[in-house]
């Protein structure tokens, strides 16, 4: 697995144009329109007692002040300097730590972490940073760790709309890439884990008056 990291974890610098281009659009996203999403969050159920946590991609922090009130402990990241802004002013418990940070390259040492929580960010990602992402979620969660992964399926009605950069891999008129996921994919994703739960989650979302069904994936993992 050390082989394949050292592989995997490229400098941003190095990535693909769409990938990059991407990383500037959730930037301009989160400084133009701020708190960009509302609802409930994602609920994050058996968390361990006296947990170390992490949420990959913490966004503008709805999930980050929900995962604060069950962990003993909790960090939350993005590489988007305004998204950890807004992160920063909507959780004030002082067990939150926030930083600013490129998931391929977590500053956090190996083996440290209980429970990773990837909503939402594996995703938005090319196939490449993918692998390096999930690469990264195992280096630092301990042995027995837990993984809770949610993303898009190819079920999801927006999948296969906007250029297809990928495999199912689609970059929209934003400048944000999404892939959308098979139960394969999620069932033999890379590194040391194994797949715990899977199940598929549907729920219509009304669009000028239309529904439409909105399919994610949600898994867990325990760290091998």
């Amino acid at each position: 697995m050390q082989e394949a990291r050292k592989r995997m974890r490229s400098d941003p610098k190095e990535r693909p144009n769409a990938a990059s281009a991407a990383m500037d659009a959730w930037e301009k996203a989160y400084t133009n329109q701020g708190r960009i999403w509302g609802g409930a969050p994602f609920p994050v159920e058996n968390m361990p007692d006296a947990a170390r946590v992490l949420e990959m991609g913490c966004g503008s922090g709805r999930l980050l002040a929900a995962l604060a009130g069950k962990a003993s402990e909790c960090i939350g990241f993005d590489f988007s300097r305004t998204a950890c802004r807004l992160s920063r002013q909507a959780v004030s418990d002082p067990g939150v730590t926030i930083l600013t940070a490129d998931a391929c390259h977590i500053p956090i040492r190996p083996s440290c972490i209980d429970v990773v929580v990837a909503y939402h960010i594996v995703g938005h990602q090319t196939e490449r940073d993918r692998t390096a992402l999930c690469l990264e979620a195992a280096r630092v969660l301990r042995k027995g760790g837990q993984l809770i992964f949610c993303d898009f399926s190819e079920k999801d009605f927006r999948a296969g709309r906007g250029q297809a950069i990928e495999d199912r891999t689609y970059l929209r008129g934003n400048g944000i890439i999404t892939h959308y996921f098979t139960e394969e994919e999620i069932r033999s994703i890379p590194g040391p884990f194994r797949i715990c739960s899977l199940a598929t989650v549907s729920h219509p979302m009304v669009v000028s008056g239309k529904a439409f069904n909105r399919s994610e994936l949600v898994a867990t993992y325990t760290r091998l």
